[in-house]
């Protein structure tokens, strides 16, 4: 089960847990939803293993939370890497088809324990390249 991302963290301590994370296998590891203080935006922040080189990426907050949402970003992020696409634009993928889908849920009141209404947005995918 997630738990809540710890707002005063800082950058050095998220990038140190990336590397000790990656230490264990994984050529790329990635923390989603890390709060931004000063605006009303979020980040999600990957680390390259091999290239020891951080990707950080920008996406709106929403004020919603929905169960499903993680393994939708996964499984969108997996495709655009499956697809040779560079990691920041798999990500970058990812967070605007769950933001896509959060929103439209949001925009017409689905109740949270239904999860988002990907269905709505699915289109979206297709025009992805």
């Amino acid at each position: 089960m997630a738990t809540p991302f710890a707002s005063d963290l800082s950058d050095e301590t998220i990038k140190k847990y990336l590397r000790h994370l990656a230490l264990t296998g994984p050529e790329v590891v990635l923390v989603t939803s890390v709060p931004m203080i000063e605006t009303s935006a979020d980040r999600i922040i990957a680390y390259e293993r091999r290239e020891n080189r951080y990707t950080e990426i920008l996406c709106h907050h929403l004020p919603a939370s929905y169960c499903g949402t993680g393994d939708i970003f996964a499984s969108v992020l997996l495709g655009g890497l499956l697809q040779a696409l560079p990691l920041a634009t798999a990500i970058q993928q990812a967070a605007d088809f769950v933001h896509d889908a959060i929103a439209f849920s949001l925009e017409n009141h689905i109740p949270a324990r239904e999860g988002v209404q990907l269905e709505a947005v699915l289109s979206k995918l297709c025009t992805i390249h």
